[in-house]
């Protein structure tokens, strides 16, 4: 009889991964709900599933971590090739709720939504200004899975899409024009609206600076990338 593999699922709190885990055959799942017992939960088991991180888990012992997040810039790589530890992202299963939340974000600033909201919590009925998406240019930066499904379905919006992409030559969706990322002001320049989508890591960090927001000025930023691609401060 061959012995369970066992498999850390780290804390992620009611997405279903967990319970989905532990009913595979053939896996013994420990369910870690509080980050300070995750290191010895680690030391037990070969597989670790998570979202969150902390260097501490490295662990000898430990050969993959599944990572439920698209991007990996956030794990020590050369530590994990150390260690023996193959990584593995979750890259294109977020596409639908990740590109949603991006047009949700959009229409909750352009229609006031929020302002709406904390009115009518307070029983204030006043009509606020709105402006409509479509006929607005939206620029997307990173045309990847995510990316191209924000394009999508701004484009049902009727909304005109432009973006960047690595190697636009191979572009094939909806986006009318396509820039590669040292372009990126120039998407600023002509967008009325802009989301990222991109990965972190050296080559987008502050990617999105002060000469892009001042490009934008007067405009909507949603950001469903990574954090350190805009710069806090410029902001």
């Amino acid at each position: 009889m061959i012995d369970p593999i066992g498999v850390v699922v780290g804390p992620m709190g009611g997405t279903g991964i967990a319970e989905a885990i532990a009913a595979v055959a053939g896996v013994r799942a420990t369910v870690v709900g509080d980050m300070a017992a995750m290191p010895a939960a680690v030391a037990s088991a070969p597989v670790l599933v998570t979202f969150r991180w902390s260097d501490d888990w490295v662990i000898p012992g430990l050969r993959w971590i599944q990572s439920t997040s698209a991007g990996t810039d956030q794990y020590p790589l050369a530590a994990l090739a150390a260690n023996g530890t193959v990584l593995t992202s979750a890259r294109g299963i977020h596409e639908v709720q990740v590109s949603e939340h991006a047009l949700g974000m959009l229409l909750a600033m352009t229609r006031g939504i929020g302002v709406a909201a904390r009115q009518q919590g307070q029983s204030v009925w006043k009509w606020n200004p709105v402006v409509e998406l479509s006929g607005m240019t939206l620029g997307v930066l990173g045309l990847g899975v995510i990316g191209e499904g924000v394009a999508r379905r701004a484009a049902g919006f009727g909304m005109r899409v432009i973006g960047t992409k690595s190697h636009p030559g191979d572009y094939s969706g909806v986006a009318a024009e396509v820039f590669p990322p040292e372009q990126t002001l120039e998407v600023f320049r002509r967008a009325d609206a802009v989301v990222i989508t991109l990965p972190g890591g050296d080559a987008t960090r502050h990617l999105v600076g002060e000469a892009e927001l001042e490009a934008l000025r007067g405009g909507w930023l949603v950001n469903v990338g990574r954090g350190p691609v805009v710069d806090e401060v410029a902001l």
